[in-house]
């Protein structure tokens, strides 16, 4: 009988830690643009179809012209306006500046000398 309880406790807590994981991540995209709601491990992958630049076209009219879509493990912002993409560049063009780099390339530090995958900073 004491075994079943362990074995029941060890069930669920994995779903424990997954709906405290869903609770903080939804506390924290507050600051997010709105966007449509993926899947858990996808993201929006599958919501953009087989032709995604009629569905991005789509979507801002649902959402306005800053989009938030998750892509997997990678967030990503969708500008679909000159004036919002304006406002972005003019005013916050260093917050988004840095490119994600592979591990593969830092580790003999292959970053620092390059352009193409080279952190912003005064160097460059």
């Amino acid at each position: 009988m004491e075994s079943s309880w362990w074995s029941l406790a060890l069930l669920l807590l994995p779903f424990l830690l997954l709906l405290i994981w869903t609770k903080v991540q939804n506390s924290s995209s507050n600051r997010r643009p709105p966007g449509p709601t993926g899947w858990l491990v996808v993201g929006n992958m599958f919501d953009l179809g087989t032709m995604p630049h009629k569905t991005l076209y789509k979507l801002r009219f649902k959402y306005g012209p800053i989009l938030w879509l998750k892509f997997g493990l990678v967030n990503t912002m969708v500008i679909q306006s000159p004036k919002a993409a304006e406002e972005l560049f003019k005013n916050h063009d260093s917050t988004f500046c840095d490119r994600k780099i592979a591990d593969a390339t830092t580790s003999w530090s292959f970053n620092q000398g390059s352009l193409v995958v080279g952190n912003y900073g005064t160097y460059w």
